[in-house]
């Protein structure tokens, strides 16, 4: 059973996933020998070499969806992209997890870097809810947010939304 779920720590939240059962399969190439980066065929691919319980499916596969969203706001989504692919190819062993830890290391290290850089981390939950097109990525921000991005609540930290950020 693949259970994708979101592990946070003081400044780096990442998805980790883990496998019961094993499968084959590649990430879609690329014409260019790359891995594809539609976020749908590689969500779907993990879930195919990792299969979870059929009533864990769509949630699976949304929270891969989500993670695409995440990285993508603060310019991490090709590491992202990569863990993603990796995890859904032979490379990646579901009954230990095992195979895919450089790319999951970069994409945290990804994230890592931007919040020292920035001060700032991603309230995805508040994208929807309080940011536009323009900028549709929610953050609170400690040491003030980059000038691209637009104050919307303006008690406590405050909820900035701003455009894809870093990368």
């Amino acid at each position: 059973m693949a259970n994708l779920r979101i592990l946070s720590g003081a400044a780096v939240t990442f998805l980790s996933l883990s496998c019961s059962s094993g499968g084959g399969g590649a990430a879609p190439p690329m014409p260019d020998g790359g891995v594809s980066m539609d976020p749908s065929e590689q969500c779907q691919t993990q879930l195919d070499h990792c299969p979870p319980a059929a009533s864990e499916r769509d949630a699976d596969f949304n929270q891969c969806l989500e993670g695409f969203r995440q990285y993508e706001a603060i310019g991490c989504d090709s590491q992202y992209a990569s863990w993603v692919a990796c995890t859904g190819s032979a490379a990646y062993s579901c009954d230990t997890s095992v195979g895919c830890d450089t790319q999951q290391s970069a994409y945290v290290n990804c994230q890592s870097r931007f919040v020292a850089a920035t001060g700032c981390e991603r309230l995805a939950a508040q994208d929807a809810v309080r940011c536009q097109a323009s900028a549709p990525y929610a953050f609170s921000c400690l040491r003030g947010a980059p000038s691209s991005c637009q104050l919307v609540v303006d008690a406590g930290a405050g909820i900035w939304c701003c455009p894809k950020l870093g990368g």
